[in-house]
């Protein structure tokens, strides 16, 4: 059957309708299926909580963060203490939030309001000091509040191309609801059933994201006869060094600030702006997970959101999971990624061309391609091409398998516990329509988003360069 009927709207539309459904019905005893498009707003669930950008510019913010920090008392690790401060801060925040931050549109509202009030007295005779001062007030007032509600839709709209600041509600409107609709997923194709309700989807995505990070035991094959490139005993000092203040802020002011949350809801942005408040806990977290080698329960969350590959979206394998790290793992794994990198030039082979300083994913292509065209002018017999699926090859690495890579390539037993840490901690939610799944433990795979992810990956790569 082909697709005669369409429906063309406008971005006016969709600001006053954004959660349209085009839904094709039963054709009965008719030659065609009639098409209905209505206005649907299932219940997914709650939404995890997200700091704002824009509240950096209300007046006062950095003292009130500063003052409520100090005074919460926790004791425990150092991992465990700055957890707890920020679940505790993240409900100040939002108390904060709707009872001093308010609603902008309505706040914009009442200050125009007041402007044009003292404009049409002014029309019909002189204004008196106060009725002159009470407008440069609200004429301040009003330009604060638009720059916050700019600040706040830019942030939604993910527009990276705009400066920040830019005027343009409007586009930010549309790239908002544009990018909500293209995310969204209004029904899964579910062994040849289409399921649209919301319970059902959210449990089958949990189930399929579970299933996937699980792991099989069965026996694998060992290498033991393959000679590894190794780092030295001075290498692995610099990798166990302990972490000192200036590299800790250097891994924080390299994360990128305008990245969506992790579970905590914290963005990058937000602690470099409350740095001199959480300076003092973040030290003392990282100087716990030095000594201890581990991370107190619940600091190593994330939860995995699902970007679409193409327009037409009928089953999971159509998404691509990214997940999305808390700033407490994230500044972990930042600090170990910066050091490891250094020395991945000593172990992985040329070969290898992904995630590798100066070197350039594209050039194994272009050298794969160059060897085939080389085989084929030499009519070469005894040419032998062995193709790696990659698909998902974040989602299957077995974890004892790269424990034992970094093992064979002379990695101490220190700073394997460490990556041994990072990835028997973490627990994984999945978002599904801007609302998180439960919760569960990965028993394998590494996660997109991750900052060290990318680089264990090519360590257990390096198995296949024998």
């Amino acid at each position: 059957m082909s697709r005669l009927d369409r429906f063309f709207v406008n971005d006016c539309w969709l600001l006053k309708w954004g959660n349209v459904v085009q839904q094709a019905l039963s054709r009965s005893f008719y030659d065609h299926c009639p098409i209905l498009l209505k206005n649907d707003v299932p219940d997914w669930g709650p939404s995890p909580f997200r700091s704002n950008n824009c509240w950096f510019s209300h007046p006062g913010f950095s003292k009130f963060v500063n003052d409520e920090w100090n005074k919460f008392e926790v004791v425990g690790r150092g991992s465990y203490v700055f957890k707890e401060k920020l679940k505790i801060l993240k409900g100040v925040l939002k108390a904060w939030n709707k009872e001093h931050f308010g609603i902008l549109d309505k706040k914009i509202v009442d200050q125009v309001n007041i402007i044009n009030s003292i404009d049409a007295k002014e029309s019909e005779g002189d204004l008196t000091s106060e009725e002159v001062s009470s407008r440069r007030v609200a004429t301040v007032h009003l330009w604060r509040f638009s720059m916050q509600k700019d600040s706040l839709l830019c942030q939604k709209s993910r527009l990276r191309w705009l400066w920040y600041g830019d005027c343009n509600s409007k586009l930010f409107h549309a790239s908002i609801n544009r990018r909500r609709l293209s995310n969204a997923i209004l029904g899964l194709n579910i062994e040849g059933v289409w399921v649209d309700d919301p319970v059902h989807i959210k449990d089958f995505v949990r189930s399929s994201f579970h299933n996937r990070f699980s792991e099989s035991h069965w026996n694998r094959p060992k290498l033991d006869g393959v000679d590894f490139n190794c780092i030295s005993k001075a290498e692995n000092n610099f990798l166990t060094a302990r972490f000192e203040e200036l590299e800790i802020k250097e891994a924080v002011w390299g994360c990128d600030g305008d990245k969506s949350p992790g579970p905590d809801g914290f963005n990058f942005a937000f602690i470099k702006n409350s740095w001199e408040s959480f300076k003092g806990d973040i030290y003392s977290m990282v100087e716990d997970f030095f000594h201890t080698g581990s991370l107190a329960k619940g600091c190593n969350a994330s939860i995995v959101v699902l970007v679409p590959k193409n327009e037409c979206l009928q089953g999971l394998g159509e998404f691509r999971p990214i997940s999305l790290v808390g700033c407490i793992y994230k500044i972990i794994s930042k600090l170990l990624a910066g050091r490891l990198k250094k020395v991945l030039h000593l172990i992985i082979s040329d070969s290898q061309s992904a995630f590798m300083k100066w070197r350039y994913i594209m050039d194994g292509v272009l050298i794969a391609n160059e060897i085939i065209e080389q085989a084929k002018k030499s009519n070469a017999d005894d040419c032998f091409i062995f193709k790696v699926n990659f698909e998902k090859a974040y989602d299957s690495v077995n974890w004892s398998f790269l424990l034992y890579m970094m093992e064979r390539m002379g990695f101490c037993c220190r700073w394997r516990n460490w990556i041994k840490a990072c990835l028997q901690s973490n627990s994984v939610s999945i978002l599904v329509n801007g609302s998180p799944t439960t919760e569960f433990g990965m028993c394998r795979g590494l996660r997109q988003g991750d900052s060290i992810a990318p680089f264990l990956f090519i360590i257990v790569a390096e198995g296949l360069v024998v």
